[in-house]
């Protein structure tokens, strides 16, 4: 059976509803949703309806749960000696071009292998850099990720990135080492593909800074390229 979200139109039942489950469990978080609806955002693929009923103050709206809303702000409010958030949403069609391009990017296989890693991503593609450091960060404190290296080379892929994109070109440059022996591991493995791409990758790096040092390690991961590519013809 399909799920469906309900929404009382009336803010001071909801806030009630609220501050009884607060009384009741004092370790929650009250966050009160405040939704804006504009004629022009109904959509058949998620229809939502006003149900009535025989007390106007209880009427509710019912959206189904693939509705999609956009967070306009934030905020935290008092209601007497309750502490809550406020949360203005406003509904959205599901055509909208944003939606549709973050929609796209979750619908790979390897998403559903990897969720952590592309709430990551897509925080990056939502133009959400700190978040998204801080998310990854997080994930370097988890066992499974540092247990299982594909997932870690993500992790830093994603913050390398990040600092890249920021002109973070110091935190950037500590994860050299890091993909300089990734590629070292993959190309004594003779996975020569996975060795160029992490190779590239230091490469692309090391043009961010221009020392001396960082020239001659340069000229050594060219040297470590071409190897590479001339074993892929022989070893595709």
């Amino acid at each position: 059976f399909p799920n469906f979200l309900i929404a009382s139109i009336n803010k001071k039942f909801a806030i009630d509803f609220i501050d009884r489950r607060l009384a009741m469990h004092r370790d929650m978080i009250g966050i009160l949703f405040e939704i804006d609806i504009a004629k022009t955002a109904f959509d058949e693929k998620s229809p939502f309806a006003l149900l009535k009923d025989g007390d106007v103050d209880n009427d509710t709206v019912c959206f189904s749960m693939s509705t999609i809303f956009c967070i306009q702000s934030v905020e935290q409010i008092t209601n007497g000696e309750m502490l809550m958030w406020s949360v203005q949403l406003k509904l959205i069609n599901n055509d909208d071009q944003q939606v549709q391009y973050i929609i796209a990017s979750t619908r790979h296989d390897e998403v559903h292998a990897n969720p952590a890693f592309h709430l990551g991503k897509l925080l990056v593609d939502m133009g959400e850099y700190k978040r998204a450091e801080q998310f990854l960060l997080s994930l370097l404190q988890d066992t499974a990720v540092l247990s299982q290296p594909r997932r870690l080379v993500r992790v830093h892929n994603g913050l390398a990135a990040i600092y890249t994109y920021n002109h973070d070109y110091i935190k950037a440059l500590n994860l050299i080492p890091i993909y300089k022996v990734i590629g070292d591991n993959h190309y004594n493995q003779k996975e020569y593909s996975n060795a160029l791409e992490n190779y590239e990758k230091v490469i692309k790096l090391l043009e961010q800074n221009t020392s001396s040092m960082n020239v001659d390690m340069s000229g050594d991961l060219h040297n470590s390229i071409s190897m590479t590519k001339q074993l892929l013809k022989t070893h595709p």
